[in-house]
């Protein structure tokens, strides 16, 4: 099968490379348009991530590339100062 493909690309190769050329062509005309409709950012304006990130935008003056971490331990609290020797040392090489 694959001495197939490859045998048709050798005899066609010609054909293949105008094939190639014409839609770079193609997409390098459209593209001017297309960009004007890409928005920055993910998902659609509906989902929960969105509202969760105008919701950080909103209260917390984020942006979308911002870093958020969250540390959870289970038998210490955030005053106790292991517990944020921990954290400092996690976040150092940030």
């Amino acid at each position: 099968m694959l001495y197939r493909l490859g045998y048709l690309n050798v005899k066609f190769r010609w054909a293949i490379i105008f094939a190639w050329t014409l839609i770079f062509l193609l997409s390098a005309l459209i593209l001017p348009r297309v960009t004007s409709h890409l928005k920055s950012g993910f998902g659609l304006v509906d989902t929960e991530s969105r509202k969760a990130l105008e919701v950080l935008k909103e209260k917390f003056e984020t942006t979308e590339t911002s870093l958020i971490a969250v540390f959870y331990s289970s038998h210490i609290t955030i005053k106790d100062p292991s517990y944020r020797e921990q954290v400092e040392i996690i976040l150092a090489p940030l």
